[in-house]
């Protein structure tokens, strides 16, 4: 991608700073699948991954006192609902979502949206990418979707136009880096200098 994102500038500036140059292969994935070959080792390594069951299941990441290290977060992510601007059947207080008759929401496919949204019994239907929730809002398929500030400021100036957001934000996340548990009990040194150096990229940005 041109520019090639946040995420690929942080993993260039850990690489630069690894002892031991590995050759790495940079692979931009839908979420499901990522899990998917995260799990199977197809995939070695995730620039951010958030603490859930599915991912401690299948992946390490850097912990004290059996939780994530906070001086190891690579990001902190901000999930908001979002409506078209105008709309008015759709009405968010922080802690109770009202709309149309049965209607659902459209959910960002990353574990922590689409499991504070499962959490709060909302019925949903799920993107195959954060901004592709988006895409189901302007396209009319839902009045509401849940996803992350960053998917919304992906889009062109013109569609963000289009769109408001609901207060509060519905949750905020943090993100830690993540290995393929096999991968890091194999390569301990090498992950965990490339986790430090990540952060620090991300930290100095």
């Amino acid at each position: 991608a041109n520019p090639p994102g946040k995420h690929v500038e942080w993993v260039n500036a850990a690489l630069e700073a690894s002892r031991c140059k590995p050759r790495v292969e940079l692979v931009r994935m839908p979420v499901a699948r990522m899990r998917m070959e995260l799990g199977a080792g197809t995939v070695d390594l995730l620039v951010a991954g958030s603490d859930n069951a599915e991912i401690r299941s299948i992946a390490a990441m850097p912990l004290r006192g059996g939780k994530p290290d906070p001086s190891m977060r690579v990001q902190r992510v901000e999930y908001a609902l979002y409506v078209l601007r105008g709309q008015t059947d759709v009405h968010w207080d922080g802690q109770t979502l009202t709309g149309p008759p049965n209607f659902k929401v459209g959910v960002s496919p990353l574990v922590a949206a689409s499991s504070f949204a499962r959490e709060q019994g909302w019925k949903t239907e799920v993107g195959q990418t954060p901004a592709g929730a988006l895409k189901m809002l302007m396209g009319g398929r839902m009045p509401v979707v849940l996803t992350s500030y960053t998917a919304y400021m992906s889009l062109p100036e013109p569609e963000r136009a289009q769109i408001q957001k609901l207060e509060p934000p519905a949750l905020i996340s943090d993100y830690f880096p993540v290995a393929n548990k096999t991968f890091h009990a194999t390569y301990t040194d090498f992950v965990e200098k490339f986790w430090r150096d990540l952060v620090k990229a991300a930290h100095s940005d």
